[in-house]
């Protein structure tokens, strides 16, 4: 049996062939085992899917979250997800649209809730106000995950606020900056305080000769 620790979890990149077609094929099983155990017609064939996908690829309001074995890079799991908008709160909402894993991999293995903790991240990257199951509809209720979010990291129109600073001496956006050893009125990157540190070393090896 596969362990958890042995799974990486990241966001499927559309325009690379194998996250597509890995998609297309996890999204596919779940269509037909949904309409295998109800009443629901059956799915649409892959091209159509796959055609669709290509539609929307450029739409940065649509992501998937893929989980994948490490040792045979297969996809076991997959969360299909779309970035609507909440007039009443003025913010982004994260729905959860599908939720797919191998049979495979579902007893003990914690994939689904892994897959909802990187859906989580990504909203709340993205300013979600919360998370809504979309699979729960119309059967019951959807479920509902309210996320904080803080004010002080907008501007007075309310847009999200860059957190990222410029590098002083290469301009690189980052989170992190530094104080410079040379020029005391820079805060640079780490890439910039590897390279100051790389010249003082080569200056005090060579500064005898």
């Amino acid at each position: 049996m596969t362990s958890t620790t042995s799974i990486t979890y990241r966001l499927a990149n559309y325009s690379v062939p194998f996250d597509a077609n890995e998609v297309v094929h996890l999204l596919n099983s779940h269509a037909k085992e949904t309409s295998s155990s109800s009443s629901t017609s059956l799915p649409p064939p892959k091209s159509k899917l796959q055609k669709q996908l290509q539609l929307h690829a450029a739409n940065d309001s649509m992501f998937s979250i893929l989980a994948i074995q490490n040792q045979s890079n297969t996809v076991v799991g997959i969360q299909h997800c779309f970035v609507s908008f909440s007039c009443a709160e003025c913010r982004p909402v994260l729905e959860v649209l599908n939720t797919y894993v191998l049979p495979s991999c579902r007893e003990g293995m914690d994939v689904e809730e892994r897959l909802h903790e990187k859906s989580e991240e990504e909203a709340k990257r993205r300013r979600c106000c919360k998370i809504v199951m979309m699979e729960k509809v119309p059967v019951e209720m959807p479920y509902q995950k309210v996320l904080e979010v803080r004010d002080e990291d907008e501007g007075e129109d309310g847009a999200a606020v860059d957190a990222r600073k410029k590098c002083s001496a290469c301009s690189t956006l980052t989170e992190t900056l530094s104080q410079s050893t040379m020029m005391s009125s820079w805060q640079i990157c780490n890439a910039c305080v590897s390279r100051e540190q790389a010249a003082s070393a080569y200056d005090v090896r060579y500064s005898g000769r």
